[in-house]
Protein backbone atom coordinates (compact mmCIF):
# COMPACT_ATOMS: atom_id res chain seq x y z
CA UNK A 1 0.00 0.00 0.00
CA UNK A 2 1.37 3.41 -0.95
CA UNK A 3 2.44 5.76 1.81
CA UNK A 4 -0.56 8.08 1.34
CA UNK A 5 -3.10 5.23 1.15
CA UNK A 6 -5.23 4.28 4.14
CA UNK A 7 -7.01 1.01 4.82
CA UNK A 8 -10.81 1.07 4.89
CA UNK A 9 -12.96 0.20 7.88
CA UNK A 10 -15.48 -2.32 6.55
CA UNK A 11 -18.49 -4.29 7.82
CA UNK A 12 -20.14 -7.13 5.88
CA UNK A 13 -23.77 -8.18 6.37
CA UNK A 14 -25.10 -11.42 4.83
CA UNK A 15 -28.82 -12.03 4.33
CA UNK A 16 -30.08 -15.00 2.30
CA UNK A 17 -28.99 -14.43 -1.34
CA UNK A 18 -27.71 -10.87 -0.80
CA UNK A 19 -24.78 -9.23 0.88
CA UNK A 20 -24.19 -5.65 2.02
CA UNK A 21 -20.75 -4.12 2.48
CA UNK A 22 -20.45 -0.87 4.42
CA UNK A 23 -17.18 1.09 4.25
CA UNK A 24 -16.06 4.35 5.85
CA UNK A 25 -14.57 6.78 3.31
CA UNK A 26 -14.38 10.16 5.05
CA UNK A 27 -13.35 13.23 3.02
CA UNK A 28 -13.81 11.53 -0.38
CA UNK A 29 -15.86 12.70 -3.37
CA UNK A 30 -18.26 10.05 -4.73
CA UNK A 31 -16.84 10.47 -8.27
CA UNK A 32 -13.44 9.28 -6.99
CA UNK A 33 -14.69 5.92 -5.69
CA UNK A 34 -14.03 2.78 -7.77
CA UNK A 35 -15.54 -0.64 -7.06
CA UNK A 36 -14.51 -3.94 -8.64
CA UNK A 37 -16.10 -7.32 -7.90
CA UNK A 38 -14.44 -10.60 -8.92
CA UNK A 39 -16.20 -13.65 -7.45
CA UNK A 40 -15.41 -13.53 -3.71
CA UNK A 41 -13.24 -10.40 -3.70
CA UNK A 42 -14.54 -6.83 -3.65
CA UNK A 43 -11.99 -4.08 -4.27
CA UNK A 44 -12.74 -0.53 -3.21
CA UNK A 45 -10.47 2.41 -3.95
CA UNK A 46 -10.96 6.10 -3.46
CA UNK A 47 -8.36 8.36 -4.97
CA UNK A 48 -8.43 12.03 -4.37
CA UNK A 49 -6.65 14.60 -2.35
CA UNK A 50 -5.64 13.22 1.02
CA UNK A 51 -6.31 10.68 2.31
CA UNK A 52 -6.77 8.01 -0.37
CA UNK A 53 -8.13 4.56 0.44
CA UNK A 54 -7.78 1.03 -0.92
CA UNK A 55 -8.85 -2.41 0.22
CA UNK A 56 -9.42 -5.86 -1.23
CA UNK A 57 -12.24 -7.41 0.80
CA UNK A 58 -12.57 -11.19 0.91
CA UNK A 59 -16.30 -11.92 0.94
CA UNK A 60 -17.82 -14.88 2.83
CA UNK A 61 -19.06 -16.31 -0.48
CA UNK A 62 -18.82 -15.48 -4.21
CA UNK A 63 -21.15 -12.82 -5.61
CA UNK A 64 -22.13 -12.24 -9.24
CA UNK A 65 -22.96 -8.55 -9.35
CA UNK A 66 -23.18 -5.21 -7.59
CA UNK A 67 -26.91 -4.45 -7.43
CA UNK A 68 -26.62 -1.00 -5.90
CA UNK A 69 -24.48 1.49 -4.06
CA UNK A 70 -25.16 4.54 -1.93
CA UNK A 71 -22.59 7.08 -0.73
CA UNK A 72 -23.57 9.62 1.89
CA UNK A 73 -21.65 11.52 4.58
CA UNK A 74 -18.49 9.46 4.13
CA UNK A 75 -20.25 6.07 4.29
CA UNK A 76 -20.37 3.79 1.23
CA UNK A 77 -22.98 0.99 1.18
CA UNK A 78 -22.71 -1.64 -1.56
CA UNK A 79 -25.41 -4.25 -2.21
CA UNK A 80 -24.23 -7.49 -3.82
CA UNK A 81 -25.93 -10.58 -5.15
Amino acid sequence: MARDMKDLLVDIFVKEDRMRVVAELPSVQEDNIAINLVEDTLSISALGKRPSYYRDIELPRPCKTVIGKIYSSGILEIALR
